[in-house]
């Protein structure tokens, strides 16, 4: 049976884990973990802009969209046939102003040889979905890095991920914007809870299984009988994103509109 507007915890990696990674922060204690991204191309992650923009600031003005430095982003990336994780560092972050959706572009692999991380994509839908959708929502909800100083010189660092998914459905959709001041982009809202470290999940259409938006906000009223209020950020407002890449099979410090990018199946949709 299914359950919606309360949390699923996963028990298993599987399929979603390894399209669904934790983002973390390097700090002089080890790492922190921030929020969860979402694969959707070679080395490239979406995720929510908010949390990051804490950290690194304001995104420069731009129409096509701005660059910003990582500052020690990375992702936890899995990979289910190695069964392993690896940190993997962000070479720099696209933002467009204005809305809550972050590109983390993580640079290619082909250096890595054998250490490179087979990576899997989720396919993206940059439609904006009806009202009544069925959706299922998925991160990582209070993951925690414990840090331990077992003697001097040497941390260990123990990644408790706690990967969570929940179903609801979709309550309304604001193709533009749903305000002026506080979600003044493409969203909808959603009665699926959100928790802290799910910023920037994904969520998914339960019928076609692609990735309809990120995970933006939420407000908890659990406590007085009201269905949680979540807002999703749409896909749509990333095809006029440009980003710099470097890729072997492209011209060295290539610019590419998002939507060029879908279009030469870099992406997936």
């Amino acid at each position: 049976m299914k359950k919606f507007g309360e949390f699923i915890e996963q028990k298993d990696f599987d399929f979603i884990n390894q399209v669904a990674w934790p983002v973390l922060q390097q700090t002089t204690e080890g790492y922190r973990t921030l929020g969860t991204a979402v694969s959707v191309g070679n080395g490239i992650a979406i995720t929510a802009w908010h949390y990051l923009h804490a950290l690194l600031g304001d995104a420069p003005e731009g129409a096509n969209g701005a660059e910003t430095m990582p500052c020690g982003i990375s992702v936890a990336a899995y990979e289910k046939e190695k069964n392993r994780i690896i940190i993997w560092g962000a070479v720099r972050i696209f933002a467009l102003p204005d809305i809550d959706v972050a590109i983390i572009y993580l640079g290619g692999q082909e250096s890595y040889g054998d250490d490179a991380i087979k990576q899997v994509y989720a396919h993206l839908d940059f439609k904006i979905p009806s009202v009544g959708t069925e959706v299922a929502v998925f991160g990582y909800n209070r993951a925690e890095i414990v840090t331990t100083r077992p003697k001097p010189g040497v941390i260990h660092q123990e990644f408790s991920p706690h990967p969570t998914s929940a179903l609801g459905h979709i309550i309304e959709v604001h193709p533009m914007r749903r305000d002026s001041v506080l979600l003044k982009y493409p969203c909808f809202l959603t009665d699926a809870p959100f928790g802290d470290g799910m910023s920037g999940g994904p969520v998914f259409d339960n019928r076609t299984g692609r990735v309809i938006g990120v995970v933006c906000s939420s407000f908890d009223l659990s406590e007085s009988g009201v269905p949680p209020i979540s807002y999703v950020s749409l896909l749509w407002p990333l095809l006029g994103t440009t980003i710099q890449i470097r890729r072997f099979d492209l011209p060295e410090g290539s610019s590419y509109l998002f939507h060029e990018l879908y279009q030469k199946n870099f992406l997936r949709g």
